[in-house]
Order: structure tokens, then C-alpha cells, then sequence
């Protein structure tokens, strides 16, 4: 029999001792990320008083200060420069490895809550055992903590809350049900404010939420659930935003429009990057341009894509090319992209010379003239077997899962079809925004319960058609 507890503890402190090491071993002082880099030293800044970088506040983008400038075009950056701002307040020259740390902490925080979840629907005891040792075991979320950045804090803040709504609709007690969605809505409010793109997250769980509540005729609960929703989405931007003018003294503009980002996903400009769809300063360019005008951003957003999309219609085999290219720079290799955004760190001076790195004082992860460099060897491999392994897990999970709800009867918990749904809303989103591999991890993540389902069913099941010779 196995004891779960102790092997989900066990393969806990296994991921936290390698999350350690990595981060000990990349002795980060900044991260070469542009928007890492400059949130972090807008920080450092503001921790210390210094408003410079903001002021003077001017209209014309053209002459903004650089922190005005930055947070004028990228105004939903607002929370997690309050989060950094914070960290500096506390940990002051330690804040890069305190938000290292609370990464770490937030990617094996999310691999328990995908094994709580398993529990919830009480799923058999073998697939958990499966789950626990793919959802720990999947290691670039837990490597992906040495960067500077918040996009795991925000991904574990958004699932806690998805896992406490599925847990307050299942309540049959009316006030236990809405204490656990306040809480389910502050925990997602929070991870929000960090990370707003997470916004997918939260609209395939409220999705299948509500399809649960018309299941069960509990039409109230859903209107309640659409209009919380609507004021989360609300305060997710505002409160942040009015934190922001607290600190510094002025408000941000209106967000860049979100035809902007498909204009970016639909636009492929290799002197900048040669992955179609992925960066490319249109938005900026765009919204320097126009002075902050969402109406005239919109309209040139607007003709970008419309632009785009019949180029692509006209010259179909340059679509087949286009999102070819695009989705398997996407989903081929967020294992590669975890290293990739970790050679961004960059050491102090003094560390370089006492590690013997070069003078650019850069992390390479598979630099084989260190010791690290064989253990990231053995990790990448070990990860791109894992990635194929998720990928395969989850075409047979899927498939499970579909025949169960088609042969009806009770079939899999509602619940247990609210991260493909996730899965599936975040594939087409990416299909036509703004594209990364490391944007695309947490969907990755996210389909990790339905592999391990795969991997079970498939091991349960006898194999002799495939095997009779």
C-alpha cells in the first residue's frame, strides 16, 4: 500500500532541495529580462523614496521619464512593481532571492494543490501516486522560480482560488459556501494583481463552475457567481492602479488595447524575433505613436490584424507555415524555456570573479566546464522526457475523459473537467496572442492531472492487441 502523504512529502522536499540548489548555483543579482530588470529597478528606487524615475509626469510619451514611460504602456505591471516594492522595503539588497524563494515556495505549492484536487474528486489511489510523482517531478515551474519575476506567485494565488470556488459550490452550507468564495475570490484577486494574463485561468474554472450550478438549477448561485466575477475582474485592475497613484502621485493611463496583442500574435517580424508571433514592439511603437490614444490604438491594432489575418487567409500555405512555427515554438519546449529565461541572470562583479565566470557575468546552465553544468544536463534530459511523457498523458487522459461523459451515468466530477477546460481556453488564446513558451508553462502545468489519469488507465489496462504476436 502506498503511503501517499509520505511520498507527496517526500517528492515536496526533492523539488525544494533542487529549487535551492538552482538558485544558490545562478547567484542572481538581476535578471537581463527587460521587464524584470526595470521593474526591479524601479523598486529599488521607490523603496528608497526616489520618485526620478517618474517624474516629471508628462503627456507626451515621447519625453516620459523612463518609469513613467514603462508603467504608461505597460500599466497592468502595477501590482507586481507594488510586490517588488514591497520585497525591497523588507529584504532590501536580499530582494531577488527572497522573490526567487517565494517563487520556489508557489511552484511546489502548486504541484500540492493539483494533488489536493485529485483528492477532492477522489480519484483512485494509484493515479494519485501517478500524479504526485509527475506533478513534482515536472521541474521547470520549480526552475523557472530563479527568475525575478511573478508569474508563479500569480499562478498559485489564481489555482488556490480555483480549488476553493469548486469547494464552495460542492458546500452545501450557505454560509461556509460564502465564506469559502470570498476567499476563493481574494486569493484570485491577489494572484491577478501579480499576473493579469491569468485571466484564462479564472474564466475556465468560472465556466465550468457555472455549467455546474445550471447542472444542479442553482441559477441563482450562478448570477451571483457572474457578477463576482465582473467585480474582480474590476478590482484587479483598480486596486493596483490606485496603489500606483498612492505611491508615486499620478494615475496610469487606460491599458493598451487588447486588439493590440493579437496585432502582436498575428505579426511576425524576424529582424526582431524569428518565432512568428512572438514579440515585436508594435504595441509600444503604437501607443508612443498615438500618445496614449486606446481609440487610435485600437484602430491601428485593428487594421494590423484585419491586415494580417487576410494575408493569411489569401497565402494558406504561408498560414500552415505561420502557426506551425508558432505552436511549436509555443509547445515543443517550455522545459527549454525555463533554462533559457535562467541564463538571463546576471552576478554581481564579485561572484563572477569567485565562481570563474565570464566578464558579461551571466548564468549558462549547460556550461559543461562547471560541475552545474552536468547535473542541468541530466535535469534538461529528464525534463524533455517528462514534457513528451505530459504531452502523451494527456492525449490518453482526454481520451478517457471523453468516453466517460459520453457513456453517461455519474462519470468523472464536474471539477475534474475544469483545468482542460483551462487547458483548451489558454491553447486558443495563444493561438492568436502574443506568444512564449514560458506563457504557455502554466497551461502545460495544468494538464498535468489528466496525464496522470492517461498514464494510470493506461497502466491498469491490459495491452494485448498491442503486444500479441
Amino acid at each position: 500500500m502506498i503511503n501517499l502523504p509520505l511520498l507527496e512529502a517526500s517528492l515536496a522536499g526533492i523539488a525544494l532541495l533542487v529549487g535551492l540548489w538552482f538558485i544558490w548555483v545562478n547567484h542572481t543579482e538581476t535578471s537581463l529580462f527587460h521587464d524584470s530588470l526595470v521593474l526591479q529597478q524601479f523598486a529599488e528606487h521607490l523603496s528608497a523614496g526616489d520618485l526620478s524615475d517618474f517624474w516629471p509626469h508628462i503627456d507626451n510619451y515621447a519625453a516620459k521619464a523612463p518609469g513613467d514611460l514603462y508603467m504608461s504602456i505597460y500599466p497592468h505591471q502595477a501590482g507586481l512593481l507594488l510586490l517588488m516594492t514591497g520585497l525591497r522595503c523588507l529584504f532590501g539588497s536580499g530582494m531577488v532571492k527572497a522573490l526567487q524563494v517565494m517563487n520556489l515556495l508557489a511552484a511546489i505549492g502548486v504541484s500540492a494543490l493539483l494533488c489536493s484536487l485529485a483528492r477532492a474528486v477522489e480519484r483512485p489511489r494509484g493515479e494519485r501516486a501517478v500524479l504526485a510523482l509527475v506533478a513534482y517531478g515536472f521541474l521547470p515551474n520549480v526552475l523557472l522560480s530563479v527568475f525575478p519575476y511573478g508569474n508563479t506567485i500569480g499562478l498559485l494565488l489564481v489555482l488556490a482560488a480555483s480549488r476553493v470556488l469548486l469547494a464552495s459550490l460542492r458546500n452545501a452550507s450557505g454560509a461556509r459556501s460564502a465564506a469559502l468564495g470570498l476567499a476563493s475570490g481574494l486569493l484570485a484577486l491577489s494572484g491577478l494583481m501579480i499576473k493579469s494574463t491569468y485571466i484564462y485561468l479564472v474564466a475556465g474554472v468560472v465556466l465550468i463552475a457555472l455549467l455546474g450550478c445550471i447542472k444542479e438549477k442553482a441559477l441563482v448561485r450562478a448570477v451571483v457567481l457572474l457578477f463576482s466575477t465582473g467585480a474582480l475582474l474590476a478590482l484587479s485592475s483598480s486596486v493596483p492602479r490606485a496603489g500606483f497613484k498612492a505611491l508615486v502621485g499620478y494615475a496610469l493611463p487606460e491599458d493598451q488595447p487588447k486588439m493590440t496583442w493579437l496585432a502582436i500574435g498575428l505579426d511576425y517580424q524576424p529582424s526582431t524575433d524569428p518565432r512568428p508571433g512572438w514579440y515585436n514592439p508594435i504595441g509600444m511603437d503604437n501607443r508612443i505613436r498615438h500618445n496614449g490614444n486606446v481609440g487610435d490604438e485600437e484602430a491601428t491594432a485593428e487594421s494590423v490584424v484585419l491586415d494580417r489575418l487576410g494575408h493569411l487567409a489569401g497565402n494558406p500555405g504561408y498560414g500552415a507555415w505561420f502557426f506551425a512555427k508558432k505552436l511549436t515554438y509555443e509547445w515543443l519546449d517550455p522545459t527549454y524555456d525555463s533554462y533559457f529565461v535562467a541564463s538571463f541572470s546576471k552576478m554581481s562583479e564579485e561572484d563572477a570573479a569567485r565562481w570563474g565566470r565570464g566578464a558579461d557575468a551571466c548564468f549558462y546552465p549547460m556550461d559543461l566546464t562547471k560541475p552545474h553544468g552536468y547535473v542541468c544536463l541530466v535535469l534538461f534530459i529528464v525534463m524533455d522526457a517528462c514534457q513528451s511523457l505530459l504531452y502523451l498523458g494527456a492525449a490518453l487522459g482526454a481520451r478517457d475523459l471523453m468516453r466517460e461523459a459520453l457513456r453517461g451515468g455519474r462519470g468523472a466530477a464536474l471539477a475534474e473537467y475544469a483545468l482542460p477546460c483551462v487547458f483548451f481556453a489558454g491553447f486558443l488564446l495563444y493561438l492568436v496572442w502574443e506568444g512564449k513558451s514560458m506563457y504557455t508553462l502554466p497551461l502545460a502545468i495544468s494538464l498535468l492531472p489528466t496525464a496522470a489519469r492517461g498514464i494510470a488507465t493506461f497502466v491498469r489496462r491490459p495491452h494485448r492487441k498491442c503486444f500479441a504476436q
